[in-house]
């Protein structure tokens, strides 16, 4: 069952109380349901904390939706027959809407409306990569070291004891890019 903030019979009252032959049902309830996904946006609500009739500002909340919705459904189907007299009294109840919103938006806590961030802490374990470039025959070996290190964690080589041995040991890789290190992240929300 979803739970809408306006009803569809309203909606189609305020929207001019269009034939059902013009304007369907369907049609009403879209536009209460876009209306609604953007109240709740508004005021970090979703669908899985919608606004209820446990909330006391519930009936402006109905409200809000209804002259959106209503809105929105004269703007779309040109309800009043002319052009300017729809997007006028459109205008009208979007404008009624705003001051009913913004009325709300003061009345909730700061954090209700908007959502808080959440901090991530990714804890990585010690890694290393090596570079090899060849320039005129000659092999360059560039070790970058994992944050571990500056923090006073001993290097590592690879087991290999000397820097020859380290220069030998990638030579002897026919592909060196597909030398790569291990990254092990664990992310704790």
């Amino acid at each position: 069952m979803v739970t809408r903030y306006s009803q569809e019979p309203a909606v189609r009252v305020l929207a001019g109380n269009p034939k059902l032959a013009n304007v369907s049902v369907t049609s009403i309830e879209d536009d209460i349901n876009s209306t609604d996904s953007f109240i709740d946006n508004e005021t970090g609500r979703s669908k899985l904390n919608p606004w209820t009739s446990n909330d006391p500002q519930w009936e402006l909340i109905q409200d809000i939706s209804e002259h959106y919705a209503a809105a929105n459904t004269i703007e779309r189907f040109n309800t009043y027959g002319n052009i300017e007299l729809s997007y006028a009294k459109a205008k009208f109840l979007r404008d009624r809407a705003d001051v009913w919103l913004a009325s709300v938006m003061k009345s909730l806590p700061s954090s209700a409306a908007v959502p808080e961030e959440q901090d991530i802490q990714i804890n990585v374990s010690h890694y290393e990569t090596q570079d090899a470039r060849t320039h005129d025959g000659e092999t360059t070996v560039t070790t970058y070291r994992s944050t571990e290190d500056l923090l006073g964690a001993a290097p590592s080589n690879f087991g290999l004891d000397t820097e020859t041995d380290l220069t030998k040991k990638i030579a002897e890789k026919n592909d060196i890019a597909n030398m790569t290190a291990s990254l092990d992240a664990d992310i704790v929300y």
